[in-house]
């Protein structure tokens, strides 16, 4: 099942009037060292997990801990290593999962809801929430998740760097591989979008 979502109007700036941010806790998990982040509503005690990749169990035990209902499994893109877990999250939470329409097919066993993500969607988390952006470049749909104080930029930026990171910084463009699919966005739009 495929919940319709529709676009804020466009914004002169992405930050224009953001939710409240929710709370965040950042755990690494996997032998790739991977950061999954579990956001939640202090005063519903909602929450949403980002890129449940591996030891979803863990994941799920410290929202235990901490007293969260997980409503949502919001993605920033696809490939294996952010997204393992999902099946399992929605499997024992029922979490809908926010993901972007062009990578959804790589979920489309784990189940559930989904909720088709688009360029400056508020997604609820409680009464707070994130603003999705949308930012191909390390895959065709890959959504940053941008709150009050706080950016989650999946594979999009890494500690110490970033993958499109020469693109952007000279702002040069090539038609490479790396490129295909990216519905015409110019290294300019990524750049500008942080």
């Amino acid at each position: 099942m495929t919940i319709a979502a529709r676009s804020l109007p466009a914004l002169s700036l992405d930050v224009a009037n953001l939710p409240p941010a929710p709370q965040v806790v950042q755990i690494e998990v996997g032998l790739l060292q991977n950061f999954c982040e579990i956001l939640f509503c202090p005063e519903t005690r909602a929450a949403a997990i980002v890129d449940p990749a591996w030891e979803a169990d863990r994941l799920l035990r410290e929202c235990d801990a901490r007293g969260l209902r997980v409503t949502h499994a919001l993605i920033t893109h696809t490939h294996e290593d952010h997204i393992e877990g999902v099946e399992e999250v929605v499997r024992r939470t029922g979490a809908v999962v926010v993901v972007s329409p062009r990578e959804a097919e790589a979920l489309a066993g784990a189940g559930g809801a989904r909720l088709d993500v688009v360029d400056r969607l508020d997604v609820a988390i409680g009464r707070r929430g994130v603003r999705a952006l949308d930012t191909p470049g390390h895959t065709v749909g890959g959504t940053c998740y941008l709150a009050d104080g706080f950016l989650i930029t999946g594979d999009v930026l890494f500690v110490g760097g970033c993958v499109a990171g020469v693109y952007l910084l000279h702002r040069k463009w090539t038609s490479g591989a790396f490129h295909k699919g990216l519905d015409n966005n110019s290294p300019d739009q990524l750049y500008y979008k942080f």
